[in-house]
């Protein structure tokens, strides 16, 4: 479990995967998190794509109170932006999503 007050970085290193988590996208995109949870879980794909790029997690709030979050792949969080925003890729949305997976 992560404490969210700790969890300031863009993107991190799990089994040997860059990956990031749904707080750092309801951030970088300006959803609500409870909104980018939903989206998450609502997403049309296939059981196994879902179990290879959405990993269920935990954090805990400044209040000390355990919340969900998803722990994403860069494929993942790719299909996430293309299902939710189809027509609305632009430089600056690309360039968003380069940051949070730079080497």
């Amino acid at each position: 479990m992560d404490n969210n007050d700790n969890n300031s970085q863009l993107s991190f290193i799990e089994d040997k995967e860059i990956m990031v988590d749904s707080l750092m996208v309801a951030k970088i995109f300006r959803k609500r998190h409870d909104h980018v949870i939903r989206d998450i879980r609502n997403l049309d794909c296939s059981p196994n794509f879902a179990l290879l790029n959405f990993g269920e997690s935990d954090y805990m709030n400044n209040r000390r109170k355990v919340y969900k979050k998803y722990l994403l792949t860069k494929d993942g969080l790719m299909f996430l932006v293309i299902e939710l925003h189809p027509n609305c890729w632009t430089r600056n949305t690309i360039q968003q999503l380069e940051v949070l997976f730079h080497d």
